[in-house]
Formats: C-alpha cells, sequence, structure tokens
C-alpha cells in the first residue's frame, strides 16, 4: 500500500484592484483548530480545502473508502484509527499547524510498506528536512518509526509532506522538543593523586539495591544478580565487549546488558530515583533482544537499537523500535555483495541529527570479515562499500593498501572517521599491517596509523584500547614525551590523526608496567570536549606499589591544550579481580570492567566479579560477573 507524506501548509495570499479584492483558495484545519506542535498529528488529518489546496493525489476517490470523503487514500490501521495508504510518486498532504517554541524538533514518523522504494521530506515554508528513507517492514501493516530532526519557528507554518517516492503507508507523525546534551566538562569527585588501596569488598545486596563506594563515596546501584532471568539461574550479566559500543539510548534513559548465553536485556532507567527495571515484556521476566550480535543504541532517536537478528537471514541488520515494538529490516548485504557466507561482525552508529552507520561483515568468524559498509541510516543510496582484503572502495583502488581482514571497526560521534582495526595475523608477517587505519569517509583518505617498527613510520603510538569522540580521538599508550608509565592516554585530532600529545602531565610515579584500562565516550560532541570515563586494572605479575587509578573508575579531561595534563576523577573501585581463574598471571577478558558512560555524562554502568564473591556461572564454570551503575558527580 502506499503511504503519504504529513504536510502542513498554509497559504494566505490575495491580489488586489482598484475594483475589487480576489483570495486565493486557503486550506482549513480538518479538526478546526491547527494542530500543535509538540504533539502527535495523524496522518488522516490533513486540512480541508480539496485537491490542489489541502492536498494532491494522483488517483480520483478514497480507495479504502474510510474516514473521509476526499481523493486521499485511507483504510483502517492496525495500530487502532487509520492510516493515509496507496501513496503514489509526487503526492502531498497539507495540514496547519501552529509550533508552540522556536526550537529543534525530533520528528517520528509511523510507517509501514512492502517495498524500499519510500521517499519522503517534511517541508516547512522553505525549510526541509533531508530525504527520508522508509524501510520495508515486511507487510503494510507492520508499523516501524522512522526518525528526523527539524528547525522550527515559533508560530503558524507551512509544512508539506513530500512524497518522491511511494508504495508506503503512514499512520501520525510526533514531533518532540529534541533534548540538548547537558554532558558536564567536569566533575566534582576528587581530582588528587593519593593512593588508596581498595578496602575490604563491600557486600551487595540483590539487583535494585544501592550502596555507596567505601572510598570515594560516589552513589552505585546493582543492576543484575544471578536471579535476573528466572528461567536461566547464574548467568553473568556484562557490559558490552567493547566500550566504544554505545549501550545507552540517545536520552540517557535506557540501556542494555548481555548474559552468557548472547541473550540482550534492555532496561528503563529512571535518574531521580536512581532504578533500572527490565523494559515490560506481557508473560515474562523482561523484554530480550532478538539480536546475536552485541546491538547499538541510536545516536539520534532514542526508541531505536540495530543488529542483526537471530530469526531470519543472518546477514540483515535491523532496527528495533521500543515505541511499536517492532522489528524493521535497514539493510540486506546480500543485496549489496553476492555470494556471501557468513555472519556480520559489529554494528555501530554516529552522528546526530545525520545518523551514519558502519556494519562489516563477509567472514565465518571474528577476524575473517573484510567488508565494511559505512552509509546514512536514512539514505542507504549515499552507501560505501569497502573491501579491505582487496583494497577498494565501491570498486576503485584505496589510497592507502589496506590488505588485511577485520578484527574490529568503530566509528567517531561525528559518523564522520571510521577506525579499522586489522585482524592479528595480517599484523604479523608477512603483512606487518598497523595497529589501526582512519578513513575519513568525507574525503575518503585513509590513514594508518604506524609505529616506527616493520608496519612503517613515524611512531604514532596507537597502541592500548582507543575510544573515538566527535572528530578526535584518545587511547591508552605511551608516551609522546617521556618519562615512560602505563598510567598515559594519548589525544589526536582525527584531521590529522598522525600527530598525537600526551594527556597526563606529569606522569604517576613510581612508574607502573602492568595496568591496562577499558574507555567510554559516548557524550562526545561538536561543541564540548567533555571527559572520557574508563576502568583501569591492574594485571599479571604486578608488584609497583599501589597508586591512584588504580582498579577505578575514572574521568578524564579532554579540554585542555597540549602539554597542560588533564584532571584525572576518581569515582569508584570497580572491585573486579581480573585475574585468570587457571592463570592468574593472565587477565580474564570477562571480568574486566569495560566501562559504558551515558550520553548525557551523569552516569556509568560497568562489569565486576566482585572480586569473585558472586557465584559461580555454570555455563561457562568461572566467577559470575554482574552489571553494577556509578552516578558521575
Amino acid at each position: 500500500m502506499k503511504k503519504h507524506t504529513l504536510v502542513i501548509w498554509i497559504v494566505a495570499t490575495s491580489v488586489t484592484t482598484a475594483a475589487h479584492v480576489t483570495r486565493a483558495a486557503t486550506s482549513t484545519p480538518f479538526t478546526g483548530q491547527p494542530a500543535t506542535i509538540p504533539g502527535t498529528i495523524h496522518a488522516e488529518n490533513f486540512d480541508d480545502g480539496g485537491e490542489g489546496v489541502a492536498y494532491h493525489d494522483n488517483s480520483p476517490g478514497n480507495y479504502g473508502g474510510r474516514y473521509r470523503t476526499t481523493d486521499v487514500d485511507i483504510q483502517t490501521s492496525s495500530l487502532g484509527g487509520f492510516n493515509v495508504g496507496w501513496i503514489a510518486d509526487g503526492e502531498w498532504l497539507g495540514y496547519s499547524v501552529f509550533v508552540g517554541a522556536t526550537g529543534s524538533y525530533d520528528v517520528q514518523l509511523q510507517v509501514a510498506s512492502l517495498f524500499s522504494t519510500g521517499r519522503m521530506r517534511i517541508v516547512f515554508g522553505t525549510t526541509s528536512t533531508p530525504t527520508i528513507t522508509i524501510p520495508n517492514t515486511g507487510a503494510w501493516q507492520t508499523w516501524t518509526t522512522v526518525n528526523v530532526t527539524v528547525p522550527l519557528t515559533a508560530g503558524p507554518q507551512v509544512m508539506r509532506l513530500m512524497f518522491d517516492g511511494g508504495n508506503f503507508n503512514i499512520a501520525a507523525l510526533t514531533f518532540s522538543t529534541r533534548a540538548t546534551t547537558t554532558a558536564p566538562t567536569t566533575y566534582a569527585a576528587v581530582t588528587d593523586r593519593t593512593p588508596r588501596p581498595k578496602p575490604a569488598v563491600p557486600a551487595v545486596g540483590a539487583a535494585g539495591s544501592h550502596f555507596s563506594d567505601p572510598t570515594f563515596g560516589s552513589r552505585l546501584l546493582r543492576v543484575t544478580d544471578a536471579h535476573t532471568r528466572t528461567a536461566s539461574p547464574n548467568l553473568s550479566y556484562r557490559t558490552p565487549s567493547a566500550s566504544p559500543q554505545i549501550a545507552w539510548n540517545a536520552t540517557s534513559t535506557r540501556f542494555y546488558v548481555g548474559s552468557t548465553d548472547g541473550t540482550i536485556l534492555p532496561y528503563d532507567f529512571d535518574a531521580a530515583s536512581m532504578t533500572a527495571t527490565r523494559v515490560a515484556a506481557p508473560g515474562t521476566d523482561g523484554l530480550t533482544l532478538n539480536f546475536y550480535i552485541e546491538p547499538q543504541f541510536s545516536s539520534a532517536d532514542p526508541n531505536a537499537i540495530y543488529g542483526a537478528m537471530n530469526t531470519g537471514n543472518p546477514r540483515t541488520v535491523s532496527k528495533y523500535d521500543f515505541a511499536s515494538g517492532t522489528y524493521a529490516p535497514i539493510v540486506a548485504l546480500d543485496s549489496l555483495v553476492p555470494g556471501l557466507a557468513g555472519y556480520v561482525g559489529g554494528v555501530m552508529t554516529g552522528g546526530t541529527p545525520t545518523e551514519d552507520m558502519t556494519v562489516f561483515f563477509g567472514g565465518a568468524s571474528q577476524d575473517q570479515h573484510r567488508y565494511l559498509l559505512w552509509f546514512p541510516v536514512a539514505n542507504l543510496n549515499a552507501r560505501k562499500l569497502l573491501d579491505t582484503v582487496a583494497s577498494t572502495l565501491n570498486g576503485a583502488a584505496t589510497t592507502t593498501a589496506l590488505n588485511f581482514h577485520l578484527h574490529a571497526v568503530t566509528i567517531d560521534r561525528s559518523g564522520r572517521y571510521v577506525f579499522l582495526y586489522p585482524a592479528a595475523a595480517d599484523s604479523a608477517s608477512p603483512r606487518f599491517a598497523s595497529p589501526a587505519y582512519v578513513w575519513d569517509t568525507a574525503t575518503d583518505v585513509f590513514t594508518a596509523l604506524t609505529t616506527g617498527g616493520a608496519d612503517g613510520s613515524p611512531n604514532t603510538h596507537p597502541g592500548g584500547h582507543g575510544v573515538a569522540g566527535f572528530g578526535v580521538a584518545i587511547n591508552h599508550d605511551c608516551c609522546v614525551t617521556p618519562p615512560w608509565d602505563a598510567g598515559q592516554w594519548l589525544m589526536r585530532t582525527l584531521a590529522t590523526p598522525l600527530v598525537a600529545w600526551n594527556l597526563i602531565q606529569p606522569v604517576l610515579t613510581p612508574q607502573e608496567v602492568f595496568l591496562s584500562d577499558h574507555a567510554s565516550w559516548a557524550n562526545a560532541s561538536a561543541s564540548t570536549s567533555t571527559p572520557i570515563v574508563s576502568a583501569t586494572f591492574r594485571y599479571g605479575n604486578n608488584t609497583a606499589p599501589w597508586r591512584a587509578w588504580d582498579d577505578e573508575i575514572i574521568a578524564i579531561e579532554t579540554d585542555q591544550p597540549a602539554g597542560t595534563g588533564a584532571a584525572v576523577w576518581r569515582f569508584a573501585h570497580h572491585r573486579s579481580d581480573v585475574s585468570s581463574d587457571a592463570s592468574p598471571t593472565t587477565p580474564e577478558f570477562w571480568y574486566e570492567p569495560r566501562p559504558n558512560v551515558s550520553p548525557n555524562g551523569r552516569w556509568a554502568i560497568f562489569t565486576s566479579n566482585w572480586e569473585k564473591t558472586l557465584g559461580a556461572d555454570p555455563r561457562v564454570n568461572t566467577h559470575r560477573q554482574d552489571v553494577f551503575l556509578v552516578e558521575l558527580k
């Protein structure tokens, strides 16, 4: 069925002569009053005024035969009420509206289609959204939400929903005031460098219990426990395996955790009461998401999360809409690359209000993937397909020879810069790939972050775990200038990624070697350089004296000039013993804390085995891990 885009417009022109006044035809609100923004506008409530005035429809009569006697086609909707359908290319609808306040608005469109041909724009006077792509939802009454942002001026407006491509249905548009990011640039937590060894491990209650860190006083919440899923007791629960993955939604009101068996559990978060509750699902402990890879929340739409589903084609990336409770495909990778096998390696997004996505795929297991797709979520036609083994981008040779398989891929918060991490085998002889490559998707220049060794010069210090902000990146490596210490982080702009500088100055003493970390930067923005949130952990045969930041959840300042030295705020000991049960000098990956910060910079979830006191996980025969939440203030 086709679908109409909602257009709101007002025409009030006149022609005056000496003899008479002739007024042009105008549309009037169908309900008697202009629709108010913010609010929900139902597609079938377009203005009165007729063809060419309140709407344009290519065919005579109401094909659906419901609700109104016009040429616009209306049918009964499975959502309740009605929807506009049978939309054809070039049609439009008009609606008189009144905007309550000047500002930026998020628009959620409820749409359904059996095709991927739908294209529309929302036009207010001279302001137009980018082209909105309508996805194939699988059925004419299987609904999903598509999102876009539009700046509006207070007062009566002219809005047109222009249907540039047809064959979809539309039920409603919901306008809401766009939430502004209020992520802090500083915190009130202590910034001293006094060593604070961990006291006795504090006892914790069941999931939902609150307590304070005994050393730093920060408030904490236990999110999960052994009974989080009654049908599957004693499983472990964890934050994402890669901290750059965004585990929070855009409004910091929802996050997800994963469990030992790969199940994804979303949680609603109430900041006022500092409570996390599983998203409800009838007849269950709570909703579980049908994704087999760690998903990625949308950077723009708080109700959307992306991943590859357990059912259907494993190489199709889909969106789950929390508002409608439905899944809809975003891109079928088999339609882009013939002869594919294997699965999706990972999905990430960046950018707002225009959101870009990366998907890497093509292999049967990790470190065997060779394809990377980058595209604006609302415009798959603008996609770029990279083959890292063949070193081609959309079939043409890349600026820098790649010739490696992909281990991991991350995207910065602007959506412009993509980090490529080669598989370990390709970083060894004979290829000697660099540890990381930066792809500027605006210029399609690829830059190798070389080590000064067998992979080439200069030494750009690309080591350690890294995280990308908005056009900048930070990694845990040392050092651009000496002295050497493991408690050092480097920062670089992605426009000039070969040039880095030390964040920590002076470094801590005495020197420490066996210290690692995972960092998160979900709250990075174009206008504000917010701190990164990191969790450090000592490992191996670390006999150095205990220092500040050891085994702590910390935040590191990012807005100081190079050479100034960043402040480091200290929030809590994460209390996770990362030593392997089989070999105490070797870290166990799933024991590592891996924090994930909320977009508003006020909260972070992290993984902990609470010094191996949470019981046993029978599925993998290790100590259990749970997810905890810490307040950042």
